[in-house]
């Protein structure tokens, strides 16, 4: 397996002076190395993979040196806009180095979610014009990376490498790692507990990817409470919970609807509020865990804890809007929101982390849809 750190110092030594992009689970352990490693102002944790590859545009712009962008394939399709209008060699011919996070790969176990974007990447590449080589435990990857940074200068424009499974060997970052949130309590399955707990009638719950999902899923295998409520567990399609919530709650506007959210996936398509506010949905409680992490793939940081959300689903036109870090204020704030006949807004401050053995939902999902749809 590759060593994180001495991956991060070829970059450097390739030219490589700039790092932005969004966590993924595959480059977690070399994404922790260039955290902890990175002068200021050289590595930003960027909101969607669109807004990193600009970034990295205007680096050069500003530097004339190549900028790293990194990625899950998956976040290739907020991608393509900045990478085809703006970095194309036919537009403004800009060059940058994507790392890019391989999930789904052919023939390696992955979860479903993943399999349909990781069997058309490579052609996906190809078809955006994207040279790449493809990065595994035992390639020579100082070569691998000159050769990638070579190709996109020489074609003043965007290459590529694409990490597999299992590629980084743990970084001594990730036993040093420090959390921000030490003076908080109350864990994501904490707040899915009293939700429950406080449920009465009909709802619709959606809830956002990664850990959420699943501890909802656990929590409700558990307490073997269901009733009159079904979930929709958003296994993929980061950012877009709340919009999938508000596209049912505009088609059924006397049912209950409750959007569980995150903070990485509320600030990579944060248009979204303006959206629901916008819209005034019926019935609508939107509830943001927020942990100030990308906790399902490796706890890098977002800007969670550094903005005020409260006043941004204020300023969007949420109409009650409340804000809590403890299990009193939590269960207070879900049963007052819950009774609400309008769209409200909960932010609730989490810690990091989460059980051990966490279980995954089957993956089933067509039939979950089916389920889902029956119950509406």
């Amino acid at each position: 397996m590759i060593n994180p750190g001495e991956f991060y110092r070829s970059l450097r030594s390739h030219g490589i002076d700039f790092f932005c992009g969004v966590p993924d689970s595959l480059l977690k352990e070399v994404l922790l190395e260039i955290n902890a490693t990175c002068e200021a102002g050289s590595h930003f944790i960027c909101p969607n993979e669109g807004n990193a590859v600009a970034l990295a545009a205007g680096h050069f712009l500003a530097s004339g040196n190549l900028a790293l962008c990194y990625l899950q394939n998956s976040g290739l399709g907020n991608a393509v806009n900045p990478l085809m209008s703006l970095c194309h060699s036919r537009v403004y011919s800009i060059p940058l180095l994507l790392l890019i996070g391989w999930r789904g790969e052919p023939d390696v176990t992955d979860e479903p979610q993943h399999l349909a974007q990781g069997a058309i990447t490579p052609d996906l590449l190809r078809l955006l014009d994207i040279p790449f080589e493809i990065l595994n435990a035992s390639s020579n990857f100082d070569s691998l990376i000159a050769e990638t940074a070579k190709i996109a200068k020489s074609r003043s424009a965007p290459a590529a490498i694409l990490s597999t499974k299992n590629t980084f060997s743990p970084s001594e970052v990730t036993k040093r790692a420090k959390s921000d949130d030490n003076a908080l309590t109350l864990s994501r399955e904490d707040v899915m507990r009293i939700l429950i707990e406080s449920l009465s009638g009909e709802a619709a719950i959606f809830c956002t990817t990664g850990f959420a999902s699943r501890e909802l899923f656990q929590l409700r295998q558990e307490s073997g409470k269901t009733g009159k409520v079904a979930d929709f567990l958003n296994v993929g399609a980061m950012g877009h919970v709340s919009h999938i919530a508000l596209g049912y709650a505009l088609s059924q506007p006397t049912k209950r609807v409750i959007c569980i959210d995150g903070d990485g996936s509320a600030i990579m398509h944060m248009g979204a509020l303006a959206a629901i506010g916008s819209a005034r949905p019926s019935r609508f409680t939107h509830i943001l865990l927020n942990n100030g992490a990308h906790d399902s793939v490796g706890g890098q940081p977002t800007c969670g804890f550094k903005i005020d959300f409260p006043a941004i689903a204020r300023a969007c036109g949420y109409e009650n809007v409340h804000s809590c870090s403890d299990g009193a204020s939590a269960r207070t704030s879900i049963c007052a929101l819950l009774e609400s006949p309008g769209h409200s807004f909960l932010e609730v401050r989490v810690k990091t982390g989460h059980r051990a053995n966490l279980v995954r939902p089957p993956h089933e999902f067509q039939l979950l849809k089916e389920e889902f749809c029956n119950f509406s």
